[in-house]
């Protein structure tokens, strides 16, 4: 099994505390803040990017989205 990501399946941000996660063709990184447009993009955020790949969502059957993570990579 390699450990090479192949690809991104879904890319999401949270705009604002409580709401709900959006779904991106695209996003953009900030050096040591986070996601560009998502609540958690902060220096000081102890959480600014979750990234929980794709299989595992798959295997456990939770949704895309639903823990709130902003990248979902499949791993071949």
């Amino acid at each position: 099994m390699s450990n090479i990501i192949e690809s991104i399946k879904h890319l999401y941000i949270k705009p604002k505390h409580g709401a709900k996660m959006l779904e991106c063709k695209e996003i953009h990184m900030k050096v040591g803040s986070g996601i560009a447009g998502d609540i958690n993009s902060n220096a000081i955020s102890p959480r600014q990017v979750l990234l929980v790949r794709y299989e595992d969502l798959e295997t456990l059957s939770i949704p895309c989205g639903e823990l709130r993570e902003n990248i979902a990579p499949i791993q071949g």
